[in-house]
Formats: C-alpha cells, structure tokens, sequence
C-alpha cells in the first residue's frame, strides 16, 4: 500500500524491524483513513466549483434555492463568455 516506504528503505540501504513496519503502516492507514474523513472526495458533486457552466445539475450538493441560482448562472451568456476568456483567478 506504502511502496514509498519500501523504496525509500532499500534506496538508503535501511533494514527496518518488521515490528516498525508494521507500526508505520499502520499509523499511514490510519492518517490516511482520517484525512479521507475529513476532506472527502470532491470530485463528484462539486463540480460547479471548477466550471459552474457545465456541471451535471443532478449530481451537485445544493437545495433547491441554491441550484436555481446555479441554474441562472448558467444560463447568463455574458457570465459564459467572459469565464471562457478571463483568466481563472480573476473571475
């Protein structure tokens, strides 16, 4: 799961204890485990976020209030036309 660890011991010629492997991994899995917790995948319904003009309407995390301001935003050519041409960080 950890290959890094692995490559990284046989590069620098380090012998660990299986012992310490086995804590390693574990507190990995764990850090791993509790980061996915805490900052969840985003990429399936926040995809307005990247581009508000092409989401799927059926897969964000709105209300009902939210989605028809998403849906007017949508629909705003003007908005469009200057996300298409304006640098990301100054939209």
């Amino acid at each position: 799961m950890f290959a890094c660890l692995e490559k990284i011991s046989e590069e620098n010629n380090i012998k660990l204890e299986e012992e310490i492997k086995t804590k390693i991994m574990m507190h990995l899995t764990n850090l791993k485990q509790d980061l996915e917790i805490r900052f969840p995948d985003t990429s399936h319904g926040d995809q307005w976020i990247i581009n508000p003009f092409t989401c799927d309407l059926n897969t964000v995390k709105m209300n009902l209030k939210e989605k028809e301001q998403l849906i007017d935003l949508m629909s705003d050519e003007s908005l469009r036309s200057i996300f298409k041409t304006t640098d990301l960080s100054k939209f």
